[in-house]
């Protein structure tokens, strides 16, 4: 018997699911490999808080940010040391993610909105049930 794919992933972290994730969705067939016995990777340890600016979740609790704010205070925080073209794709693409997120029925309240870091504006957004239920875990 013969297996083909159009996408082989490797390892069933956040990162391997949402790649397997958008082939799918765009019609490849896809094979995703994990070498534990349940999938999550080290994601599965993230609590489930995503970082993003300019946030539909963000707006519905009244908290006025944007992805130039964020990109400022994380660059200022970590004195310019990280790579700015980086940073500023975290920053401008935080919000479609969690749209992206919340379309494949993951929760982010609002009241569940963190601020992380050192100050500044709310913007770890925490998932209901930390993240895990997603991995069965």
């Amino acid at each position: 018997m013969s297996f083909d794919y159009d996408v082989v992933v490797i390892g069933g972290g956040g990162a391997g699911l949402s790649a397997a994730c958008h082939a799918a969705q765009q019609g490849a067939s896809v094979m995703l490999l994990e070498a534990d016995k349940a999938l999550g990777g080290a994601t599965a340890l993230s609590s489930g808080v995503v970082y993003a600016a300019g946030t539909s979740v963000q707006r519905s609790a009244g908290i006025q940010d944007s992805p130039d704010a964020m990109y400022q205070y994380m660059m200022s925080l970590n004195q310019w040391s990280i790579r700015p073209a980086l940073a500023r794709i975290m920053a401008e693409s935080g919000a479609s993610i969690i749209d992206w997120l919340l379309e494949l029925g993951n929760d982010f309240p609002p009241e569940l909105i963190v601020e992380s870091g050192v100050g500044g504006c709310p913007r770890g957004h925490q998932c209901v049930g930390a993240g895990a239920v997603s991995f069965n875990r």
